[in-house]
């Protein structure tokens, strides 16, 4: 039980990686 938590942390990281740019 941790995948889950994993991607919502990578679309949180894309979100600001688009944020920056």
């Amino acid at each position: 039980r941790g995948e889950e938590e994993i991607e919502e942390v990578a679309v949180n990281l894309w979100i600001v990686f688009f944020a920056k740019s």
